[in-house]
């Protein structure tokens, strides 16, 4: 059987290539845009990082949300195709390598923003840390609590979507298979969207739900600023964890290998 570790590096190697690809067209968007801003002389100022920022910002979202699409296209070929499938290793392995892999080459994309903003508080921490203060008043003493809470539902948050996605695209692979042969693109595309509208509506109910228990914890005072990005990281943590549960037993049972 092959080690999590070698499949994990065999995933690696496709998707990383997808994120340089999604960081060079970030980083050009980037030079692109500040072209303008060299021109009137702008950039060549003392606010020139200031610029930089706000461009790389400004281009940071698109770029996430291009290496989510593309990886996440990656990541379900790995399901279906003969050159993942194939290799001996458990389903629970590939999945886990799978969504390891995916994760690590999203963090690489995430990072270039990041750099940016350390980049701009490096030539300006007087201004920064001004803005903090001013913006999080009386939060100083819990402000980094505060921030892993919000890191840990972007990260919940990311997974939760990432198995939610395989969970569509296996289930339809599975119930695709007990139709008759003809109009199978027409059967997928109906499925995808009944599933999609449930996945939707099931979600918009826990998530209807967490807000009550929120609110609830809130009128009892068991809950603060710090503690609320936690309970829903630790929510979204569970319903990954869940589906993926679900999505290891799809991949076992019912969905088949193709070139």
């Amino acid at each position: 059987m092959t080690s999590f570790r070698k499949i994990n590096r065999v995933l690696l190697a496709d998707k990383i290539q997808t994120s340089v690809w999604v960081i060079a067209a970030y980083l050009a968007a980037i030079v692109l845009s500040l072209i303008p801003t060299a021109f009137n002389g702008e950039l060549f100022s003392s606010h020139w990082s200031g610029y930089v920022m706000a461009r790389a910002l400004s281009w940071s979202g698109l770029a996430l949300l291009l290496a989510f699409i593309f990886l996440t296209r990656a990541s379900e070929k790995v399901y279906t195709t003969n050159k993942y499938r194939l290799i001996p290793v458990s389903d629970t392995k590939l999945y886990g390598a799978n969504l390891f892999s995916s994760f690590v080459a999203f963090i690489l994309v995430f990072l270039i923003p990041i750099i940016f903003m350390l980049l701009y508080y490096l030539f300006n921490v007087k201004t920064v840390n001004r803005i903090v203060n001013s913006s999080f008043a009386g939060l100083q003493a819990n402000i980094w609590l505060f921030l892993l809470g919000i890191l840990l539902v972007g990260i919940a948050g990311l997974l939760f979507w990432w198995t939610t996605v395989s969970l569509i695209h296996l289930l339809t692979t599975a119930i695709s298979r007990a139709l008759p042969a003809n109009n199978q693109k027409f059967y997928k595309a109906v499925i995808y969207i009944v599933l999609i509208y449930l996945v939707v509506w099931m979600f918009g109910k826990v998530q209807n739900w967490f807000s009550q228990l929120a609110y609830l914890q809130y009128m009892l005072g068991s809950s603060s600023i710090y503690t609320q990005p936690m309970w829903t990281a630790l929510l979204l943590f569970v319903l990954a964890v869940v589906i993926s549960v679900v999505n290891v037993l799809l991949m076992n049972k019912q969905v088949e290998t193709k070139q």
